[in-house]
């Protein structure tokens, strides 16, 4: 077996990028990758205008939980219930990267981003991680 390095773009309705409104929230498009060996999510924020004292973007990973209920369907988790991945302070740095190790060896999520900032802010992420090949 060889390790294959990739990268793969997350996609916010088929776009890779979204401005994110001010005091609102958006949710990714699901990510399935297979075979993974380790990864991570490189997300990246860039704020419209000038930052403020409490312009932040705080992010979830939505992990799928297969199928709870026995209706035949991959469900995620909720926004409320999601996995932490961490948050970027825009007045500390504008434009800013979060890095979040992830481990395999199946990821399926989606990624949730919460914009406190008062303004719009563009949210883009990328699944880089080293995959197994036969």
């Amino acid at each position: 077996m060889t390790l294959t390095e990739t990268e793969f773009q997350f996609l916010w309705s088929t776009a890779s990028s979204l401005s994110v409104s001010g005091s609102s929230a958006a949710t990714s498009d699901a990510l399935t990758v297979a075979k993974i060996a380790w990864g991570q999510i490189e997300i990246k924020i860039d704020h419209s205008g000038t930052p403020g004292a409490a312009d932040y973007v705080q992010f979830w990973l939505l992990p799928a939980i297969a199928d709870p209920d026995g209706a035949s369907t991959i469900e995620h988790a909720t926004t409320v219930h999601g996995q932490f991945a961490g948050y970027i302070d825009a007045n500390v740095e504008d434009p800013a990267i979060l890095v979040v190790p992830i481990t395999g060896p199946t990821v399926d999520f989606k990624l949730y981003a919460l914009n406190n900032a008062g303004e719009s802010v563009t949210v883009s992420a990328a699944l880089l991680c080293t995959i197994w090949a036969n």
